[in-house]
């Protein structure tokens, strides 16, 4: 498995924790975490999947589209709007999911 993650900023982005979390529970449960699989959001100490205001949604999209990313995970909340910008943008975003989680058990 192999994690990378994008910093901007002195300082580390809280939104990386779900990939973090995530990459440590697979190297810990032995699984594998697919490299089409891409995610964002925060993750509380009681495992809830959360996040502020993410912005630059249409820009997170096309990331993920040139990047070969099949399925974004975000926080259940960002699910929605998320999906309204790729049916508005069909043609951009072919073949790219949005799956929602409320937890990271919901990831695992």
């Amino acid at each position: 498995t192999t994690l990378v993650c994008l910093l901007t900023g002195p300082q580390a982005d809280p939104r990386v924790g779900l990939a973090v979390a995530t990459a440590t529970m697979a190297l810990y449960l032995g699984r594998a975490v697919p490299a089409h699989v891409a995610m964002v959001g925060e993750v509380n100490l009681a495992g809830g999947v959360t996040v502020g205001p993410i912005g630059q949604e249409l820009g997170m999209l096309r990331l993920a589209a040139e990047n070969e990313i099949r399925v974004l995970v975000v926080p259940k909340h960002m699910e929605a709007p998320l999906n309204k910008v790729i049916k508005s943008n069909r043609r951009s975003f072919e073949g790219l999911h949005v799956a929602g989680v409320t937890c990271l058990a919901d990831v695992m």
